[in-house]
């Protein structure tokens, strides 16, 4: 018996006309998800780690990075990944209450005593733009705000072009939902009404004290002001987990993994939050179909240009790649997502029939300007969600892209250290390390914003299993 709460509508937006095809999808695609957890064992999707960083030279033959690779299988055929878990229909279920709040809140006459957070992107890459979406909700679900996004923000940097609205244009509600729109007309009277009361926040960064304080308290400056304008382009989902005010706010996103190694709030809020248009859905499913014919498959995300790697280490990448592969049979695809015309050139001449690519390309994609366009985003969305659909990842270290891959997928990916002390502080340049936390931390963002000293609530040990989760690249 499928409860009530498993026929909500999951969408933010009413159907109507052909929206209802889609959102009938949705709908089946849930229903389904409901009774698979009510009827059998799901992947849990949390990843097994050490606190130990687990080293595998390219050169080094005897090392192996990881255990061998059993297939996963996959539990919903709608969804647009090959295995859900518990958490991700926990996850759902809350962030839709908190939708249709939102909704009912924005539908009605505007008040002066709703409270409102505003994320408003910052002038960077497509990936830290969604990981800075998902902390940001993530926020204004636990402080209970309505949540609103500046597609077309005008502050930043003049030498890196907003690529916000190219991703809105190619996703579905809930994120592309004119009720999380800033610009909508309704939205726009709230916000008005709102702003007489001259109460608004602007915050530049996330504050490394939402560790430890009562953010939901009514004397808070979360809760206090009436606008709160968050400008990031980071992950920061994760202070939120020691913070002992917010248990039973975050048990929807966590369960009962609470360790910086173990625990992923980011997994289950993209997996409710990024829904592609369904013509680029149907290629994900599509190149997905292709992966699972083999007994197991690679994600393999090379970013080779620009500051985050050179040419040069193509021999290290493919010796690192082969350690991947030695964890499984020769039954094995392998998708490539790359920004270098090069490297694919390369990839395909060295693994042929095995390798599977998005979109052959003509020349190197990095640059910001190229990247700007709906065609670039949607390959970009589509190389994400094809490297999350894979059973073992090796990623760019400091790239955004793969850590979107493995965060989304709660999978523990390899990192190949790239010769560049922008994106790799740690480690020697083609190494191999096994990451020990699925979550889409960086080490950069780490010292930036969450250094143990001065987070006082934190015990020693969750101090050293933030650094644990963060400390790759």
């Amino acid at each position: 018996m499928i409860s009530r709460t498993a026929r909500t509508n999951l969408k933010l937006e009413r159907p109507s006309g052909a929206a209802q095809a889609v959102d009938l999808a949705g709908f089946l695609r849930r229903v389904l998800f409901v009774c698979v957890i009510s009827g059998t064992v799901v992947n849990s999707g949390q990843p097994t780690s050490s606190e130990t960083e687990k080293h595998c030279a390219a050169d080094d033959p005897k090392t192996d990075c990881a255990n061998t690779v059993t297939r996963s299988h996959r539990a919903n055929p709608l969804s647009l990944f090959r295995n859900e878990s518990e958490l991700d229909w926990t996850a759902a279920v809350r962030l839709e209450a908190h939708a249709t709040w939102q909704r009912q809140v924005l539908e009605a006459s505007p008040s002066k005593h709703n409270r409102f957070l505003i994320f408003r992107p910052r002038r960077t890459g497509l990936g830290n733009v969604i990981e800075a979406a998902v902390s940001s909700l993530l926020v204004a679900v636990v402080t209970k705000r309505v949540f609103l996004v500046e597609w077309a923000p005008t502050e930043g940097s003049s030498t890196l072009p907003f690529i916000t609205e190219e991703l809105r244009d190619a996703l579905d509600p809930p994120l592309a939902s004119r009720h999380l729109d800033l610009r909508h007309p309704a939205v726009l009277a709230h916000i008005k009404a709102a702003g007489e009361s001259g109460a608004e926040l602007s915050i530049s960064e996330p504050d490394r004290a939402w560790a430890c304080e009562d953010i939901t308290a009514a004397d808070h400056p979360l809760r206090r002001h009436i606008v709160v304008v968050l400008n990031t382009n980071m992950y920061f989902a994760n202070i939120l987990l020691p913070n002992p005010h917010l248990r039973a706010d975050l048990v929807p996103f966590l369960g009962k993994q609470w360790s910086h190694l173990t625990a992923n709030p980011f997994s289950p809020i993209f997996r409710w939050f990024i829904v592609p248009k369904s013509g680029l859905a149907t290629k994900i499913r599509h190149v997905r179909d292709k992966l699972l014919r083999s007994d197991w498959s690679v994600g393999l995300q090379m970013r080779v240009s620009e500051s985050y790697g050179k040419l040069e280490q193509l021999s290290a990448w493919w010796a690192c790649l082969e350690h991947v592969l030695a964890q499984g049979n020769s039954d094995v695809r392998i998708f490539l997502a790359t920004d270098n015309h090069v490297v694919q050139t390369a990839a395909v001449q060295r693994f042929g029939h095995k390798l599977l690519i998005g979109r052959q390309l003509q020349k190197v994609v990095s640059n910001f300007n190229v990247r700007k366009s709906n065609m670039m985003v949607e390959d970009a969305l589509l190389d994400i969600f094809m490297l999350a659909n894979c059973d073992k990842l090796l990623v760019t270290g400091g790239s955004s892209f793969g850590r979107l891959a493995f965060g989304a997928a709660n999978v523990l990916p390899t990192f190949f250290t790239v010769d560049s002390s922008m994106w790799n502080t740690r480690h020697a340049p083609s190494e191999c390390v096994m990451a020990n936390s699925a979550q889409p931390c960086s080490l950069r963002n780490y010292n930036g914003l969450l250094y143990p000293n001065l987070v006082p609530c934190m015990s020693p040990k969750q101090a050293q299993e933030m650094f644990s989760a963060c400390n790759m690249t």
